[in-house]
């Protein structure tokens, strides 16, 4: 029996590329998991290749695009790497935010079905350390994570625990590396 895991790289936004990439013959594809209804544009590597060499400005955008991605995926590593998972659940719900928030009276809302495993998955981390970090950000007031939805009811105190300014008790903020 095969066990897969997921690692998130990023969201990816409107008109961004993703897939078997141009001007690479790794013929590798990435799996992408929809959490909003949407369109799919589908183009062949090869017509991409084609009208990136015709048209400077599809080129442009199709550099752009993989530039914003590696840099977000650069970001989403060293997160990996150097966060604890308070910090780095705080940056997936800011992230988040910045894609699917509505801003209510009673708090930020979070218009996205995810189950817990898929929030995970996007933070890096176990389904039982996720439940351990969200019920922390539940009793702090901070932030709850329900069926349907999420709310952030302090938004100062959610990028305080992603800047490591504020932690979860025997949770350490910064990881010390030795070279």
């Amino acid at each position: 029996m095969a066990i897969f895991r997921c690692l998130t790289s990023g969201l990816l936004d409107a008109g961004m590329v993703f897939g078997r990439l141009p001007f690479v013959d790794d013929m590798r594809t990435e799996q992408v998991e929809a959490l909003v209804d949407c369109d799919v544009l589908v183009a062949s590597t090869n017509d991409l290749q084609t009208l990136a060499a015709v048209d400077p400005i599809v080129a442009r955008n199709l550099a752009r695009s993989n530039a914003l991605r590696l840099r977000a995926s650069e970001a989403r590593l060293a997160g990996l790497a150097f966060q604890p998972v308070p910090a780095r659940l705080a940056t997936v719900l800011t992230e988040l935010a910045d894609h699917f928030c509505k801003v209510t009276p009673e708090g930020v809302r979070i218009d996205v079905r995810l189950m817990h495993g898929s929030l995970a998955e996007m933070t890096g981390t176990t389904r039982e350390t996720l439940t351990k970090v969200s019920g922390w950000l539940r009793s702090e007031a901070i932030a709850s994570i329900e069926r349907r939805m999420i709310w952030v009811q302090d938004w100062d105190a959610l990028l305080a625990v992603e800047e490591g300014t504020r932690t979860m008790p025997g949770r350490s903020s910064k990881m010390v590396v030795e070279l």
